[in-house]
């Protein structure tokens, strides 16, 4: 059996006695999971662009992506890191909770590029 098509410019005679070979080899398409990375990157946009006008800790920190970034757990230590490196910010205590460590010293606390700069050397000497 064949049919005629005619859809928006294009236009062809198609054998519709088969399946298609996306549909036999493939199946339907079932979207995948977004991997790890896409969910940081989407939970820190997020993040950054809820606290972008607060000046407090508390709030920062207490912001559900934020949350959603810690419960990520440590696979993502890489990810912080390589954006530590990029801009310091208080990524540093989503470091804090997720590793339980606190590698700045007395001196460093309250400077964010400082206490950043300690994490960096933390990781970095981790591997």
């Amino acid at each position: 059996m064949t049919a005629e098509l005619r859809d928006s410019g294009s236009a062809g005679t198609y054998d519709t006695t088969h399946q298609s070979f996306s549909s036999v080899a493939y199946g339907k398409y079932a979207p995948s999971t977004p991997d790890y990375t896409t969910k940081f990157y989407s939970h820190l946009k997020r993040w950054r662009y809820e606290t972008l006008t607060s000046s407090s800790a508390d709030v920062i920190v207490k912001n559900q992506a934020f949350r959603d970034i810690v419960d990520m757990g440590d696979v993502i230590l890489p990810l912080i890191i390589s954006e530590l490196r990029k801009r310091p910010d208080f990524l540093i205590v989503a470091m804090a909770l997720i590793t339980g460590q606190n590698p700045a010293k007395p001196s460093q606390l309250g400077d964010i590029k400082a206490m950043s700069q300690a994490w960096i050397d933390w990781y970095d000497y981790q591997r």
